[in-house]
């Protein structure tokens, strides 16, 4: 694999995989030819982002594109009820650790500013 459009190309057969379903019939529930999804999904055929989400819908998941600083892996895209599930059990778990278990200060600090931030964005977002 070169490059991000093989990666897709990847990611969609992994999908396919993982939802239990053949190409046959996703290609037949996305009203293609199996031989053209295929051609789609080893590059023999254009792959475009539309085609990706259509593919990716058949099999229960989505694409999403996120463009970030080259090398920068620590963003992580999730979707935004697992985001205010996630924020809640910080809130509510960081509230909850006896003294002895919270972070020294200033980390303590931060943390609490770092879960307001996330907050604020879920309550913007709502």
């Amino acid at each position: 694999m070169s490059g991000p459009v093989d990666r897709l190309r990847a990611d969609l057969r992994a999908c396919i995989d993982a939802a239990g379903r053949h190409q046959t019939t996703v290609a037949a529930d996305l009203r293609v030819t199996r031989k053209h999804l295929c051609a789609m999904l080893t590059g023999r055929a254009n792959l475009t982002l539309d085609w990706a989400e259509r593919i990716a819908a058949a099999c229960g998941h989505e694409v999403v594109v996120t463009v970030q600083p080259a090398g920068d892996r620590r963003q992580v895209t999730l979707p935004l009820a697992d985001v205010a599930f996630l924020y809640s059990w910080a809130a509510e778990g960081l509230d909850d650790l006896p003294p002895d278990k919270l972070p020294p200060e200033p980390h303590l600090t931060a943390a609490r500013a770092r879960i307001d931030r996330i907050g604020d964005r879920l309550r913007a977002a709502n």
